[in-house]
């Protein structure tokens, strides 16, 4: 029984996870990479450059936005 309580939980948290993240992908275009031929990679510990990504529930979110707090990068490939 316990088994079958896990695998119900990780359905429906899958589930309600792509139904909130699905509609905020469609139709939108990529960002442009700023990134020129004289860019080094970054090294660990490295400052992240400035920039700024389309924002999940619409809008667009900076960097900056997020100063003086932690902030996690999840970057997904999607075909088309």
């Amino acid at each position: 029984m316990n088994n079958l309580f896990r695998i119900r939980f990780v359905a429906l948290t899958v589930a309600a996870s792509l139904a909130m993240l699905l509609p905020a992908c469609a139709g939108s275009a990529p960002p442009s990479s700023t990134a020129t031929a004289n860019s080094a990679p970054l090294a660990v510990g490295d400052p992240a450059p400035a920039f700024t990504l389309p924002a999940a529930l619409g809008g667009e979110a900076s960097l900056s936005d997020f100063d003086g707090k932690d902030v996690l990068l999840y970057f997904s490939m999607t075909s088309g």
